[in-house]
């Protein structure tokens, strides 16, 4: 496997450097993140740290959503919520 979607997570793991964060998102030549993640992550960020971020995040491919998708989403979302 040489792709992997990461989620905020991890990504806020790896920016403060907690746990395996790195190496585990440096296993993977293809990184994603969904646009959501994206917003998260530059909505969490400090006025003084969105150049940082922005930084951070140009080395993972942004998986935009369609309506398809976001449905798709919930739809999933809603299932393990009842779980």
């Amino acid at each position: 496997m040489n792709e992997a979607v990461f989620d905020r997570d991890i990504l806020l793991d790896a920016l403060h450097g907690l746990g395996g964060a790195d190496a585990e998102l440096t296993r993977f030549p293809r990184r994603f993140i969904s646009r959501l993640t994206w917003i998260d992550m530059l909505t969490a960020a400090l006025p003084d740290e969105t150049a940082r971020i922005e930084g951070f995040l140009s080395h993972f491919s942004v998986i935009d959503l369609s309506e398809d998708i976001a449905r798709r989403a919930a739809m999933l979302r809603g299932d393990r919520w009842r779980l």
